[in-house]
């Protein structure tokens, strides 16, 4: 028997008014497209964009303390997306640069973070990205050795704003660990069809209040 592997993907939510992915990507990007296997009954579009190749700024500084003429090397920068229709919102999943294809107002800011804070078990916090709101704003990323609850971290709700909560989730067959910003990063052993049940479980914790229990 084949078993899952190890993935960790990052995932957009699109604003509803963008209806058709092709609306989603900055002008003048160059991708092939391919279509999603039928079988796996999960309506969407693989888009795989060019791949550029630059050579590295710090190349021509070792040439200077080189008599010989040194090896031409680049960085490639791959990048594809990955996006799927669910119960009428479309999701984009972005692999390797692919995030830098997407148009920036395209997404919902805060989807990441509002799905880990409803999903995320509160003992098991990893890590917080705050701001302090007073007069002068102190961004801070707070980590712990170990999986721990909200007050590890020292957290004034009064004063400080979350933007990014890492953490392990409450149900361990959605995802292994969970990091929440405007993007869902999520490390998971499974195969490309599980999208199909995981999707459906973010969008409606995006829906949810149920983090106001927990982290108010």
């Amino acid at each position: 028997m084949v078993k899952p592997k190890s993935r960790q993907l990052a995932v957009f939510l699109i604003k509803p008014e963008f209806h058709n992915w092709k609306d989603c990507l900055k002008e003048k990007i160059d991708y092939d497209k391919y279509d999603i296997s039928p079988e796996l009954d999960m309506p969407g579009i693989i888009i795989i964009g060019e791949v550029r190749k630059k050579r590295p700024k710090w190349l021509s500084f070792l040439q200077e303390g080189s008599n010989e003429e040194t090896k031409e090397v680049h960085n490639a920068s791959t990048r594809a997306l990955l996006f799927i229709n669910c119960e009428e919102r479309l999701f984009a999943i972005a692999f390797g640069y692919g995030h830098y294809m997407l148009k920036d107002d395209c997404y919902e800011r805060g989807f990441g973070l509002k799905v880990t804070l409803n999903t995320v078990d509160p003992s098991k916090l990893r890590s917080l990205d705050t701001s302090n709101i007073e007069e002068l704003t102190v961004q801070t990323r707070k980590q712990t050795s170990k999986s721990s609850s909200m007050d590890a971290f020292g957290l004034d709700i009064l004063r400080d704003l979350m933007h990014m909560v890492t953490g392990e989730p409450l149900d361990q067959t959605l995802a292994a660990k969970i990091t929440g910003k405007d993007a869902l990063v999520f490390n998971a052993k499974m195969f490309f069809r599980d999208l199909k049940e995981k999707l459906p479980k973010f969008l409606a914790a995006y829906y949810s209040d149920k983090y106001k229990e927990q982290f108010h």
